[in-house]
């Protein structure tokens, strides 16, 4: 079972990925924006569906997902996506959680990251990097 960690707009969060015996291990860890992380939130919406919709797939839910994030991109940063040195990455729910009857879980989560996974220092936000 997937287990969510609940990370919402404007916190930040380390992660750390290593295979041991073969398994693929991922722990993350909530931290201050100020210090050392490699994703800060900078955007939360839903995707729109009625409460009994049928899952839209994963090809729609990532492009709705990905405009989403690309619009509210430069007024957070404060810079284009195209001239700014960050990158952006996003989540979207998993057909379990959005047809879960008891969740039905349309969440979209934005974050700002530095290419290839380097650490960040400090917000992003209104930087201009």
């Amino acid at each position: 079972p997937t287990h969510r960690l609940a990370i919402h707009l404007g916190e930040c969060v380390i992660d750390w990925d290593w295979v041991e015996d073969g398994e693929r291990i991922q722990i993350i860890t909530k931290v201050p924006c100020d210090g050392v992380h490699h994703r800060e939130v900078y955007y939360e919406t839903n995707f729109p569906a009625d409460q009994d919709a049928l899952y839209p797939g994963e090809e729609l839910l990532n492009e709705f997902a990905r405009d989403e994030c690309y619009r509210e991109f430069e007024p957070f940063v404060g810079r284009t996506y195209e001239e700014s040195e960050l990158d952006l990455l996003f989540t979207v729910p998993p057909e379990r959680e959005f047809l879960d009857s008891s969740a039905r879980y349309r969440g979209i989560t934005c974050f700002v990251v530095a290419p290839d996974g380097q650490e960040l220092t400090g917000t992003a936000r209104r930087s201009a990097r």
